[in-house]
C-alpha cells in the first residue's frame, strides 16, 4: 500500500530532529529515531493510516533523514537524493534558522491534543503559513473564536474604529452597506507560544483588511 506523502508539518519535526541528532547519527535503531516515528504517528493528520505498521516507521524516518543528509552541505555524508519540494522548502527554511525550527517543533508538540477537530481543508493562506499547518489551523481557530471575535468587534464599534489597524481601510467606506460592520481579526501571539490550553486576550488581536491580514501571514522565502 503507497504511503501518503509527507507534509510540512511532519518535516518540520524531523528536521528538528536530524539536528539534535546529527547525520552521522542518523539509523533506524537510534532511539530518537524511534521516538520520532511514534510521534509521527500519533499526529491528526494521517488518522486513518496508525494501524499500518508501515506508515512512519523507523525505516520510513531514517530514509527521510537520508534525504536531509543529502541537502545538507556541512557533512560529507552523502545522503539519499530523494527529497522533494516540500522537503527542500523545509529544509530552505530552516537550515540557517535552527533556534526558531526547534521553537516551530516544541510548539507543535505543546498544542496537542488540539482543542478542536484537524481538517484537511485546504486553505488559500496556509501555502505561505512556513510553521505547518497544523499551528495555522490552530491559529485560524483562535481567530475564528465567534465569543472573542463578536467581543472585539462590539468594542470597536462601540469606539468608531471599525477600519484596518495597519491601512487604515474601511470597508463600509468602500462598498457602502454591504462593507458595514466587516473587518477580520488577526491574532498576534506568535504561533511558538501556542499550547493546548492557552489563554487567548483580546489585547492579542489587530483588526485588520483582508489584504493586510493576508500579508501579516506570508513570509520571505
Amino acid at each position: 500500500m503507497r504511503q501518503p506523502n509527507w507534509t510540512m508539518d511532519e518535516f518540520i519535526i524531523a528536521l528538528d530532529v536530524y539536528f539534535r541528532i546529527g547525520p552521522d547519527q542518523v539509523n533506524k535503531n537510534n532511539p530518537s529515531v524511534i521516538e520520532l516515528s511514534k510521534f509521527l504517528r500519533s499526529l491528526p493528520i494521517h488518522r486513518y493510516e496508525r494501524n499500518n505498521n508501515v506508515f512512519r516507521n523507523p525505516d520510513g524516518i531514517a530514509m527521510q533523514l537520508q534525504n536531509f543528509v543529502a541537502l545538507d552541505k556541512s557533512t560529507p555524508r552523502k545522503g539519499l537524493p530523494n527529497s522533494g519540494k516540500i522537503q527542500k522548502q523545509v529544509w530552505s527554511d530552516f537550515c540557517d534558522h535552527q533556534k526558531y525550527l526547534h521553537e516551530v517543533a516544541e510548539a507543535i508538540r505543546n498544542c496537542l491534543p488540539l482543542p478542536f477537530e484537524y481538517s484537511h481543508l485546504p486553505d488559500i493562506d496556509q501555502n505561505d503559513f512556513m510553521e505547518g499547518t497544523i499551528l495555522y489551523q490552530f491559529h485560524k481557530y483562535i481567530e475564528c473564536n465567534a465569543t472573542t471575535v463578536n467581543r472585539l468587534l462590539r468594542n470597536a464599534k462601540s469606539q468608531g474604529t471599525l477600519s484596518c489597524s495597519i491601512c487604515g481601510f474601511n470597508f463600509f467606506d468602500a462598498y457602502g452597506k454591504i462593507g458595514k460592520g466587516f473587518i477580520e481579526c488577526h491574532h498576534t501571539l506568535p504561533v511558538t507560544r501556542y499550547t493546548k490550553d492557552m489563554r487567548v486576550s483580546e489585547n492579542d488581536f489587530w483588526l485588520v483588511c483582508s489584504n493586510c491580514h493576508r500579508m501579516l501571514h506570508r513570509r520571505e522565502r
